[in-house]
């Protein structure tokens, strides 16, 4: 099989190869043509659908990451018997390639099933470009035939001796390619196709999807010798199962994939704008790929989507042509449900009863019904109870009396959407808690509901939803019934500064209660340092930065204000971590907001010990290690003169150090100072006590100071 050498890297000896092969086997420029066909009805990447496009249409090539695939779960597969595949394979993640070159594979029947969005249609036209563009000494030697089944469903239900040859030969037709079928036939005889079948789903017709679902098993099995993989939503796949074939589940993108994907993203971006690929272009790629990833970082909710690559082709996108992450997010929410709901199912081709704007109202019902009865899910008789009233406003007479049906819009929205999703038989739950949250703040702002929001201030249950709501509406109502209560709540005041940063717009007078919070910690009354500090501490532990699937990184240093909040609970514990410059007990006037300093490793250690206390054990703090820094760069505190003098400590696998920072000692004086701090922390070298290296020392000072 041949490269195209017009726009595929063919040297001039490859030209010259192709050519002397044309002319010996005729078929092969044959071949040739219709690769190229190939080539170009699917090098694009497909945006269709999307509200925010970018300017320019991507090669597939350029942007696309191997998606993994693992076989089902034993829970969700058919009860049918699974085509045998090697023993490898049956366990683990990998990718499309694995399961079509694996010894035995030769005619192997997969189903590939993914959530909406997962890549399905994009996995199998790499395939395609992938499989025309080898070269004869490949592995897979097989012939490609990608056909859209929402193409062929009504030829199928009209013609009942419709094969999978007809529908070949249709499109063909329609793509005027000049190719004799017969060499078609000669390769299906042989075994040498591998036919992609793309959507099983996408035939919203339930009786009509049950006849292409035995169209599809009847040509299997008349085409056996060749390799066949279909692609499915789940949903759409579970209640008319094909037989004797492997299942196999598209895997979410794992952190990995996510930045390779933004980074081959912004560089296909970057290179088509410039129309050329040079360092300086690369350099410009790398810069705004690694801006998205840590605006995703910071805000996890998002890096959870991003798992989604559909999802994280519209974040992409909007970051580069809007620049609205992350605070502007509601409106990357909101084109997530247009998309999602039908928008780009109907740039597809794919008609649907509902608009996407219908539907969304129906769901804002189903979603604060929810959550104020704080569920995450709810059965399917109550659902379609909640949502017959909305349903009712928006299906007329056009729509037939199944539309009318709570049950069937729920099972539609299923299937074709994402969004609702059904956990076990009977129990729906939106696929993101996120978008109940949304959902339901659409609803408040529709409704004019606000009064009902401003009683919910502090219950944290309501607080992403309070937040979705300042960031579409004047905030200012919220933002005084957080500070308006008769005693200063800390999940209130945490609110009132979240409001504040994402408030679409809100009055002037309140956009100074940032500063007043950060005096508040030097404020001459202990419970108002207190609650201040309690505030930027919640705050800081919300804002951590997510490192990988597991791990989250603190990006600044802590402040004397909430290292006070530590040494306060320990006090009462008759433990002592105070830094030992300090006169007292606490921090001085005026430095609450300053970066806490002369903290021994032991002192950080217990610090985040009873980080982990107060969380209950859900989440575990410790010191970064070493490997780890780069991943959370230590940022200034903006609200703040720069402090070039402080340093944290970390772990290395030669022990505890510190960070690199600017002192007016001298270096050796400087390394001195932090190696007798590091010696001098007992609690590090005797933690258990049982050396009494402590309790020795201190006799032999107390009895020096008697004398």
């Amino acid at each position: 099989m041949f490269q195209n050498t017009q726009t595929r890297s063919g040297s001039a000896f490859a030209t010259m190869r192709v050519r002397l092969l044309e002319k010996l086997f005729p078929n092969r420029a044959f071949m040739r043509e219709y690769y190229d066909h190939l080539y170009y009805q699917h090098r694009s990447f497909d945006v269709k659908g999307l509200t925010t496009q970018g300017v320019y249409t991507l090669e597939l090539e350029k942007v696309f990451v191997d998606l993994t695939i693992a076989p089902q779960r034993k829970d969700r597969a058919s009860t049918d018997p699974m085509r045998p595949m090697p023993a490898k394979l049956q366990k683990g993640r990998y990718d499309f390639w694995d399961y079509l070159t694996a010894d035995g594979a030769k005619g192997q029947k997969l189903v590939i099933l993914g959530p909406p969005g997962s890549g399905k249609t994009t996995l199998l036209k790499h395939a395609t470009l992938k499989l025309a563009s080898m070269v004869v000494e490949s592995d897979l030697n097989k012939v490609p035939i990608l056909l859209f089944l929402r193409d062929h469903a009504n030829q199928i239900a009209a013609n009942p001796d419709y094969t999978i040859f007809d529908a070949l030969a249709e499109r063909l037709k329609l793509w005027e390619v000049d190719v004799p079928l017969e060499w078609f036939m000669t390769a299906m005889k042989k075994g040498q196709c591998l036919f992609m079948l793309d959507g099983l789903d996408e035939v919203a017709d339930a009786d009509l999807r049950r006849k292409v679902i035995a169209w599809v098993q009847s040509q299997m099995q008349k085409f056996s010798a060749n390799g066949f993989v279909i692609t499915s939503r789940p949903f759409g796949y579970y209640n008319n199962p094909l037989q004797n074939v492997s299942i196999l589940e598209v895997r979410p993108f794992t952190l990995e994939q996510v930045r390779k994907f933004v980074h081959n993203w912004y560089l296909a971006n970057e290179v088509m704008s410039a129309q050329r690929d040079d360092p300086g272009v690369r350099m410009e790629a790398k810069k705004g790929g690694e801006d998205l990833l840590w605006r995703l970082r910071q805000v996890p909710v998002l890096l959870d989507m991003a798992v989604n690559p559909l999802l994280l082709t519209m974040i992409a996108t909007v970051h580069r042509y809007r620049s609205s992450l992350p605070g502007r997010r509601v409106e990357l929410y909101a084109e997530i449900c247009e998309v999602f709901l039908g928008k780009r199912q109907a740039a597809r081709g794919l008609k649907f009863d509902l608009t996407p704007a219908q539907k969304q109202r129906v769901l804002q019902s189903l979603a604060y019904y929810m959550m104020h009865h704080q569920q995450r899910e709810i059965e399917a008789h109550e659902a379609a109870f909640v949502i017959e009233r909305p349903l009712k406003r928006v299906v007329g007479p056009q729509h037939g009396t199944e539309a009318n049906s709570g049950e069937t819009f729920l099972k539609m929205i299923e299937n074709s959407s994402g969004l609702l999703i059904e956990r076990e038989v009977g129990v729906y739950s939106f696929a993101h808690l996120t978008f109940q949250e949304y959902l339901a703040a659409n609803h408040i702002l529709d409704q004019k509901l606000e009064k009902e929001l401003l009683t919910w201030v502090e219950d944290s249950w309501w607080h992403e939803t309070i937040r979705l709501y300042a960031a579409q509406s004047d905030a200012t109502n919220i933002i005084r019934a957080c500070l308006s209560r008769k005693r200063p709540s800390v999940p209130a005041l945490t609110l009132a500064m979240e409001c504040l940063e994402e408030a679409r717009e809100v009055r002037p007078e309140l956009r100074t209660i940032f500063e007043r919070l950060a005096q508040s910690v030097d404020h001459k009354s202990s419970e108002v340092r207190q609650i201040a500090a309690e505030v930027f501490l919640m705050l800081r532990l919300r804002r951590m930065v997510r490192m990988d699937e597991s791990r989250y990184v603190d990006t600044s240093l802590i402040t004397h204000a909430e290292y006070q909040l530590f040494l306060n609970d320990m006090h009462e514990n008759h433990k002592y971590h105070q830094p030992d410059h300090w006169r007292r007990y606490r921090y001085q006037s005026g430095e609450g907001r300053l970066p806490v300093v002369g903290i021994r490793p032991s002192d950080a250690m217990a610090f985040c010990r009873w980080l982990t206390d107060r969380s209950s054990g859900k989440w575990q703090y410790r010191l970064p290690k070493e490997d780890e820094l780069q991943l959370g760069e230590v940022k200034q505190d903006p609200h703040l003169e720069a402090i070039t003098s402080a340093s944290y400590w970390f772990l290395s696998q030669s022990g505890y150090h510190t960070s690199q920072f600017e002192s007016h000692l001298p270096a050796e004086e400087q390394s001195a100072t932090i190696i007798r701090r590091f010696e001098d922390d007992w609690d590090l070298y005797d933690p258990n006590r049982r050396a009494n290296i402590l309790e020795q020392t201190q006799k032999i000072i107390v009895k020096t100071a008697n004398k």
